[in-house]
Formats: C-alpha cells, sequence, structure tokens
C-alpha cells in the first residue's frame, strides 16, 4: 500500500473515530509521521509488507492480526503478540552470516501464523522446517500457502506446519535454527527457554536462535548455552556454537 493510501486510511480512521475536526486539526501530525516513516524505513526493506513475495508466489501471508481476533481461549491470547509476517528480505539477509549446515539442521518457527518464513526458509536446502503454531485459522491458512509455495521451483526442504502449543513441542535431535519474531509473552517463552535447555543437555548440538523484535531479550541473554553474536534494537542472534566446541569433538556438532 502506498504512502498516500495509508495516509488516507489513517486520517478516515481518525475522522470516524473522533470527528472530521479533529480529523482536519490533526492532519498535518499524520503527514508529518508518514513522511518520518518512510524516510527511517531501511534500505534493504524492499518489500516490508510482504506484499511482492506474496504476488510472487500466489500465496497470502500479509496483514496484521491483533492478539484479541486470533481464534484462541483467553487463556492463550492472553499470552499472545499477534500475527504480522516478518519482512521477507529481512530474514533472507541473515543466511550468510550464520554459517549453517543445512542438510543437517531443521528449521522450526514458533509463531509459525501464515507460513511466511517457513516459505523463506524452505528455500534453503534444510534437513526439514518446522512450523509450531498454536491458532488453527492460522494453521490452515499455513499450510495452504505452504502447499501452494511447493510448486515452486524455489522450494528446496520439505516443510510442515503443526497445529500446537509451543510451551509443549518437543524439540527433534538435529542441529537447530530457531526463529521467534516476537511470537507470545513471558509464561510462554521462559516455558520455551527451558525446553531448549533439556534439550541441548540431553542431546548436545548446535543451535541458533533468531529472536526478531525480541521484547523478552532478558530469557535469551541469561541462558548460559549461548552467546550473543548479533544485537540491535529490532534482532538478535544467538548461537551456542563456542559453548559447544569447548566441550565436544568438533565432528560430532
Amino acid at each position: 500500500m502506498g504512502s498516500i493510501q495509508i495516509l488516507s486510511r489513517e486520517f478516515y480512521r481518525l475522522a470516524a473515530r473522533e470527528g472530521s475536526f479533529v480529523a482536519v486539526m490533526f492532519f498535518p501530525l499524520l503527514l508529518w509521521r508518514r513522511l518520518c516513516a518512510v524516510n527511517r524505513r531501511p534500505q534493504q526493506e524492499r518489500d516490508p509488507s510482504g506484499g511482492v513475495f506474496d504476488a510472487h508466489y500466489g500465496v497470502a501471508t500479509g496483514g496484521v492480526i491483533p492478539a484479541t481476533r486470533l481464534d484462541v481461549s483467553q487463556r492463550i491470547w492472553i499470552h499472545s503478540f499477534g500475527y504480522q509476517g516478518v519482512v521477507p528480505d529481512e530474514l533472507e539477509a541473515l543466511w550468510p552470516s550464520l554459517d549453517i549446515d543445512y542438510p543437517k539442521t531443521v528449521f522450526i518457527d514458533f509463531g509459525a501464523g501464515k507460513g511466511r518464513a517457513l516459505m523463506l526458509a524452505a528455500k534453503r536446502p534444510f534437513k526439514g522446517v518446522i512450523g509450531v503454531e498454536i491458532t488453527p485459522e492460522l494453521c490452515v491458512t499455513a499450510k495452504a500457502n505452504l502447499k501452494v509455495f511447493e510448486g515452486h521451483n524455489d522450494c528446496c526442504a520439505p516443510a510442515e506446519v503443526l497445529c500446537s502449543d509451543a510451551s509443549s513441542y518437543e524439540l527433534p535431535s538435529d542441529p537447530l535454527v530457531l526463529f521467534l519474531y516476537n511470537p507470545f509473552g513471558t509464561p510462554v517463552m521462559e516455558q520455551v527457554t527451558a525446553n531448549l535447555s533439556g534439550s541441548l543437555r540431553l542431546y548436545p548440538r548446535r543451535a541458533v536462535v533468531i529472536y526478531i523484535r525480541p521484547e523478552l531479550a532478558e530469557l535469551w541473554d541469561l541462558m548460559p548455552e549461548f552467546s550473543l553474536v548479533s544485537s540491535g534494537a529490532r534482532l538478535r542472534i544467538y548461537d551456542n556454537r563456542s559453548q559447544l566446541e569447548s566441550s565436544m569433538p568438533t565432528e560430532l556438532m
């Protein structure tokens, strides 16, 4: 959606909520905010809404869904941050720096939503790509999107969606790349990190964590198994390679 359409939408929303007079009074502020947003947009985010990605593959991963509109019980949505797909270029730009042994590694997206990150990961030759999503409606959408995506030549890895609670998901014993796009709140994240710690003790292997919009970064910062290898306001990447290398032979990683 272009800047003019977004500005128009914001204006009419404000008018409907506060009245036309207030909307006209605040129009200069709306215009200024829109100009600032355009100027702040990082150059690498050429497709921030994912619209180009969706059009290219014939899928539907766009939109923002607040937690209160998710098709789950209040017990669940109260710990959820809702749905928004990752910026395609944001994830694509990370792969070269991660040094992943793709054929041995499983990619897991906690809070897979409509499956955009799964499809981006499936473009790489991972051993497997798994989405863990608790919302039935989003699971159905993600599965439909993956089915369409699998018909494209860009698909290199088998991908699946599990309609499951991330806090009770049992991690595979393979090397891992875990992806989180600010999916849920503290109670669920605490359980996810505890499950990961237990799994790494039981099956020592490489694990990389990609955490976008890291609102609960402190939980990962406290994990002794990991080192913080990339840090920013919007992204944190954790890797246990150095800890693993100090405790086991490289050929077992």
